[in-house]
């Protein structure tokens, strides 16, 4: 069996350069509102990963769809409320279907 080797930094505690966040789920777009200039400052400038682009691409392809139930989830600082605190948003859906 192969090991890796361990490095080992004096006073050095295992992830302490992970900071805690405290993850909250939205299911609604309206409930997004407030973070959206934090999305596109996360977006790094790509549209494709942008508040409108994203939100159009739900409107037209989630909305008014039973089966697809929109999940997004964002990471903020822990204790912290405001937008400034966003570390990190994960657009996604569920799609229920039959076969």
């Amino acid at each position: 069996m192969l090991r890796a080797a361990t490095p080992t930094v004096p006073n050095h505690r295992p992830h302490s350069w992970i900071a805690p966040v405290r993850v909250q789920r939205f299911d609604n777009l309206n409930d997004l509102l407030p973070y959206r200039d934090a999305w596109d400052r996360l977006a790094g400038g790509s549209v494709f990963r942008g508040w409108t682009w994203l939100t159009a691409w739900w409107r037209h392809y989630g909305e008014g769809h039973p089966e697809r139930k929109l999940d997004v989830f964002i990471a903020f600082d822990d204790g912290a409320e405001s937008h400034d605190a966003v570390r990190a948003i994960l657009p996604a859906y569920v799609e229920s279907t039959w076969t």
